[in-house]
């Protein structure tokens, strides 16, 4: 037995040691796995159905944009996480321990009505304390994956992750929302404990996550000594730089605006959750139908002028969340929500596939643990101010209007046609928008190997989409034939008897002469 327990010792330490250049494929499938369980515990934990769980504790727009604010400044925690990493080069462990304390905290959080009587002030610190040490999490895990996944195929890899943890997201989205609907025409007054049920289910999902985490695989890296100089490292690498401040500008413009779409949705277009859920179904599958597109296009022409058409699109849905109202809700705001996030699943799935990706091409090999984290520390920084002050400008513009209208006057009656109606959230939307245009001008500066104009990319993307919707064209006249398939034979139809012990391929007039028998 001992004999055999170091026989296996060593096999271990040889695989490992072969890791970063081909990772054993069946223990990659643990990633997936992973995917799957911690996708499922982010859709009932995170998202609408946190905003929605804010709201009805009594938050305002400012706590909102501070509580979500404090959660991204708590990515900050990757500094110390980075000496961490570099210090003791065990990843698997620093990210398998920081995920199973966060996500049990998710426990907490959920029963916090229960024990804490509601305190927002409760909730903001634990929230904040799971976001903290979830953080050292991503920090160590983009860095062990980097070194895990082979370059050449990340791209689609990621995409085949994202596609395969799509299913149960979307099923526990829908069913997410038509429970908490029915807890909310039923319990008005204790709403926020049907949340609670939630997050404790998501948390259990993300607790059994940890299982496939214990065995993918770890990958060898190179430790630097830790100090303050390379934290420092990357910010000298103008590239990278410039890099670091496109992105920074790009989690401003998103983490200003997208906090406040499900509050949007609530108070102004006095949506459902269930039918705010279904929007972010829709976003889900058209992030996995372009995850597929995205994925290849990313691998053939470079991650840059991908992560530029997706961040376009993004933008284009903020501007596009101005005209839902006008200015109140009206027969296309339903409509426009679904295109809006049709596109929105577009920009997730090109944002989410490249920034790490791009990040991880750019990065120095030697201290990509610290190239990775200094993409996430401007990232919290900006996203967490652009959060609060996000809090503060949807209530300082609440009681603002800028309105044109054309208007005809006759004796008798008068005719007004507004032609642009601003108010509340529009402005705080365009504000967002501005801001994600100019992340777009300092992106267009950033150099990356072997990247195409991103014009060909979008040539690209549209040919895809065109080619399936002819696909589909070809399915969907192909099944409008299908019903003569099963029209009765004419025998019956014309009250006709049948011999017994004739096929029915046998006769002239069946439709079953058209196909040939297979057994």
């Amino acid at each position: 037995m001992i004999k055999m327990t170091i026989d296996k010792s060593k096999m271990s330490l040889h695989f490992s040691s072969k890791m970063s250049t081909r990772p054993n494929i069946n223990q990659l499938k643990y990633v997936i796995y992973d995917g799957i369980f911690s996708r499922s515990m982010s859709t009932l934990t995170n998202g609408p159905l946190f905003i929605a769980f804010i709201l009805s504790m009594g938050a305002s727009n400012v706590l909102i944009g501070i509580i979500i604010g404090l959660s991204f400044l708590s990515q900050l925690s990757q500094i110390s996480a980075i000496f961490l990493v570099e210090k003791t080069g065990k990843r698997k462990t620093i990210s398998f321990l920081a995920s199973g304390i966060s996500r049990f905290l998710w426990i907490v959080i959920a029963l916090i009505p229960f024990i804490f009587s509601g305190s927002l002030v409760v909730l903001a610190l634990v929230f904040l304390l799971a976001s903290f040490i979830a953080n050292i999490s991503t920090c160590s895990w983009n860095s062990w994956m980097r070194d895990l996944i082979p370059m050449n195929t990340r791209g689609r890899f990621f995409a085949k992750r994202l596609k395969l943890s799509f299913i149960p997201g979307m099923i526990l989205s829908i069913l997410g929302g038509v429970f908490i609907d029915y807890w909310r025409r039923n319990y008005p007054e204790s709403e926020p404990y049907g949340y609670s049920f939630l997050f404790i289910l998501g948390a259990f999902l993300g607790l059994i996550s940890l299982y496939f985490i214990l065995h993918i695989p770890e990958a060898p890296m190179e430790k630097n000594n830790g100090s303050l100089k390379i934290l420092i490292q990357p910010f000298r690498d103008k590239n990278f730089r410039k890099l670091v401040m496109a992105i920074g500008l790009w989690s401003f413009a998103v983490n200003m605006a997208s906090p406040f779409f499900t509050v949007y949705m609530l108070k102004i277009l006095n949506l459902s959750i269930f039918q705010i859920m279904s929007l972010s179904v829709i976003s889900q599958i058209f992030n996995i139908y372009f995850l597929g597109i995205l994925g290849k296009l990313s691998d053939r022409f470079g991650n840059k002028p991908v992560l530029t058409v997706s961040s376009s699109s993004f933008i284009i849905c903020i501007i596009a969340w101005t005209f839902t109202t006008l200015p109140e809700k009206h027969l296309l705001s339903l409509p426009l929500l679904v295109i809006i996030h049709v596109l929105m699943g577009l920009s997730t799935a090109g944002t989410n596939l490249t920034i790490v990706n791009i990040a991880a091409k750019l990065s120095n090999p030697k201290n990509a643990t610290t190239y990775l984290a200094s993409i996430s520390v401007i990232n919290s920084i900006f996203s967490g101010i652009a959060a609060i002050l996000g809090g503060q400008t949807a209530d300082f513009f609440i009681k603002r209007e800028l309105a044109f209208t054309l208007e005809w006057k006759e004796p008798d009656k008068e005719l007004s046609i507004p032609i642009i109606d601003f108010q509340g959230f529009d402005f705080h939307f365009l504000l967002a928008s501005f801001v994600g245009f100019l992340s777009l001008h300092l992106l267009n500066r950033v150099k990356e190997v072997g990247e195409a104009p991103t014009e060909k990319v979008m040539h690209e993307v549209v040919n895809e989409v065109k080619n399936d919707l002819k696909n589909l064209t070809a399915i969907w006249k192909s099944y409008r034939k299908m019903p003569q398939i099963f029209k009765p034979p004419t025998y019956i139809m014309n009250g006709g008897n049948i011999r017994r012990g004739t096929n029915p391929s046998q006769l002239p007039n069946s439709p079953y002469t058209k196909f040939s028998q297979e057994n």
